[in-house]
């Protein structure tokens, strides 16, 4: 990737606000570089099970709408199992476990929220 490391020289806070929007351009910079080099997409499901149908196709046959009827109404069958997954949150981690039991709803859904970790240290 071609992108340059920005650097303040200052080290107020006006300066360091020009450097986190320097840093906003070069992170734009790698990804339409990123976006380039990658290779076409390819569809994850053959028959489309999974997708929500376009809106003229939902409403413009029987099929569609059966077809979204049951999309929404019985889920996504995914495998039997639990996975945790996290993304970065404004406080901290925020992570999701999720407990299948193959069926179209999950079987438990947990959130560990950024906030309890901060608060564990306090003397209750």
């Amino acid at each position: 990737m071609d992108f340059e490391v920005p650097l303040g020289s200052r080290g107020d806070t006006y300066d360091r606000y020009v450097l986190r929007l320097q840093e906003i351009r070069q992170s734009h910079r790698i990804l339409l570089q990123a976006l380039d080099q990658m290779p076409p997409a390819r569809s994850s499901s053959t028959t489309g099970a999974t997708r929500s149908r376009p809106r003229r196709n939902v409403f413009g046959s029987i099929e569609g709408v059966m077809a979204h009827f049951k999309l929404i109404m019985e889920g996504i069958h995914v495998p039997a199992g639990e996975v945790y997954v996290y993304t970065e949150g404004a406080n901290g981690e925020l992570g999701f476990h999720i407990v299948s039991n193959g069926k179209g709803k999950p079987y438990a859904i947990q959130l560990r929220g950024p906030g309890l970790p901060i608060l564990s240290a306090l003397r209750g």
